[in-house]
């Protein structure tokens, strides 16, 4: 697997994490849904533009390594 497939796949598995938070948010509308979502969702999508962001860089430096391997 790449890193881009890795990071694709944690973005798919994050949209379909995202669209069952939406559904569960109908129905659970107390204090503790608020602060799941302030302090779990929010903070979980911070940590996975980071992740992709760290992901993306290391594709290019795995990139780069094997372009100078091979030359």
């Amino acid at each position: 697997m790449s890193l881009y497939e890795a990071s694709g796949n944690i973005a798919k598995a994050f949209k379909e994490l995202s669209i069952r938070w939406m559904n569960v948010k109908t129905i659970w509308t107390d204090e503790n849904a608020e602060r799941f979502e302030s302090d779990v969702m929010r903070s979980l999508e911070r940590d996975l533009k980071q992740a992709a962001e760290g992901i993306d860089s290391m594709n290019q430096l795995v990139q780069a390594a094997k372009r100078e391997c091979s030359e």
